[in-house]
């Protein structure tokens, strides 16, 4: 990100807004990644794109079909930037990339999938229930299973439950590594 791509912003915002022509869903996917580099005075400077890229990003978040899982979590990811989430709106697509993640017990370095090809993780995962859910696993679970991404709801109950270390067999809170 240059210091230079928050100038873009009101651009991005007439296209999700639909006051200039372009792909509202792009333009929104796009200020979601300035956005979530920005500092309080570049919010404070962009404020009214900002809350006009918020309610954009709700209304793209409504349109997305069951069958684009990833589309809706980079939106989700985007929605955290413009609400100011830290860690979560530049860490939310870890729900459809492989990372790795390191065990607070030996330090192993643990590669994990939770996304879609969970199944051809070598860790053994164990997902969070609904009930256990809490603060943001909550809202980004129920904001999933409320648009019909059951797909992204299953994800998220992997995000927020553990792995086993294959190296030492301790289980660790995914999230926590994620934000430590």
């Amino acid at each position: 990100m240059y210091e230079a791509s928050y100038a873009a912003l009101p651009v991005l915002a007439d296209i999700a807004t639909g006051r200039a022509p372009g792909e509202r869903k792009q333009a929104v996917l796009m200020a979601g990644l300035i956005v979530a580099e920005a500092d309080t005075a570049q919010r404070a400077c962009y404020a009214s794109q900002i809350t006009e890229l918020t309610l954009a990003v709700r209304v793209c978040l409504t349109e997305v079909s069951a069958d684009e899982p990833e589309t809706f979590v980079y939106l989700a990811q985007s929605l955290l930037a413009f609400e100011n989430v830290p860690v979560w709106s530049q860490r939310l697509e870890l729900l459809i990339e492989e990372f790795e993640a390191e065990c607070p017990e030996c330090e192993a370095l643990t590669c994990l999938l939770l996304g879609e090809y969970a199944d051809e993780c070598d860790v053994e995962l164990h997902p969070a229930s609904t009930d256990e859910l809490t603060d943001i696993g909550a809202r980004i679970y129920t904001m999933a299973r409320d648009a019909g991404q059951d797909q992204v709801a299953d994800w998220v109950t992997r995000l927020f439950g553990q792995a086993t270390c294959p190296e030492c067999e301790t289980r660790f809170a995914i999230s926590e590594s994620v934000t430590d």
